[in-house]
């Protein structure tokens, strides 16, 4: 009697804690948010407080950075239309809104959004970015009404003023990993 007892509490306590995982990935993905976030207030009071000296686009945010479920279009994968709605619903994304000005008259409206699964590493050379595997980015940028949409490896954070500031990709990478997904440091040039 004790040991189906004990089993019963292992198994309790198993699916305790796997009830848990979600919780605690949702918890990382909001820290992975927050610090993000936060960066990028400092950025733009920098690009605001010190114009001469900024060295990235100057731009200002639509939507923060967010973490959810995708609003990429799958369409063009093949496959049949359960595994097709599975696919679209299931991708847990970040992405970023922008607005850029791209001559005296015109502004860009930028949006990024990439697969928090297909993000590899955390790099900087003057912009801070997120590599990915082949084609996970996609940007859709509208200029007067006109949309283009293209796929890219390279997710910019527009993070580019701090310089010696290799300890927020340590975080990243630490938030990344608590969150369940593995990314590396390849290069850090300020």
């Amino acid at each position: 009697m004790a040991a189906k007892t004990n089993h019963t509490i292992k198994q309790f306590l198993i699916f305790s804690l796997l009830g848990l995982l979600p919780a605690i990935g949702a918890a990382q993905e909001k820290k992975i948010v927050s610090l993000l976030n936060q960066e990028l207030q400092k950025e733009i009071r920098r690009q605001k407080k010190d114009p001469e000296n900024y060295i990235g686009p100057f731009f200002e945010v639509l939507r923060n950075y967010h973490i959810g479920m995708s609003s990429i279009n799958v369409n063009d994968i093949p496959t049949d239309s359960i595994i097709q709605h599975s696919i679209t619903n299931n991708i847990r994304t970040i992405s970023l809104i922008v607005r850029k000005k791209i001559s005296d008259s015109d502004y860009a409206i930028e949006k990024q959004e990439v697969p928090l699964s297909k993000i590899k590493a955390i790099s900087k050379d003057i912009n801070i970015l997120l590599e990915t595997e082949p084609d996970a980015v996609t940007v859709k940028t509208t200029v007067n009404g006109t949309v283009t949409t293209h796929n890219t490896d390279l997710f910019f954070l527009y993070l580019s003023y701090n310089k010696q500031n290799q300890e927020l990709a340590e975080k990243l990478i630490s938030a990344f990993k608590k969150a369940g997904y593995i990314l590396k440091n390849e290069y850090w040039y300020d």
